[in-house]
């Protein structure tokens, strides 16, 4: 469901940061914020509005509902898009 797409996508994201962290002091701060906002209409019927995955300040990724699906911001982000774009499921529920 919705949690294990994001436990995915937040485990994807600490291999990255490993990978690229190789022979880098690490800050010791690490910042990792899903968003979402939901929209009333008619003050009865909810649609979810815009969808952003954030690492560190830096926006990897959002979901589009005017094409209906992820798209990246970032290379690990397209990567990441790519991932929940192919989750049938998780993609409808977005939608």
């Amino acid at each position: 469901g919705a949690y294990g797409a994001a436990g995915a996508v937040l485990v994807a994201l600490m291999v990255l940061g490993a990978s690229l962290a190789v022979g880098t002091e690490l800050s010791g701060v690490l910042l990792f914020r899903i968003k979402h906002e939901c929209h009333f209409i008619n003050n009865t019927d909810w649609q979810l509005g815009p969808y952003w995955l954030i690492h560190n300040r830096e926006q990897l990724l959002h979901f589009n509902s005017d094409v209906g699906h992820f798209v990246g911001n970032t290379c690990s982000g397209e990567i990441q898009g790519r991932h929940l774009n192919s989750k049938r499921e998780w993609l409808e529920y977005q939608q």
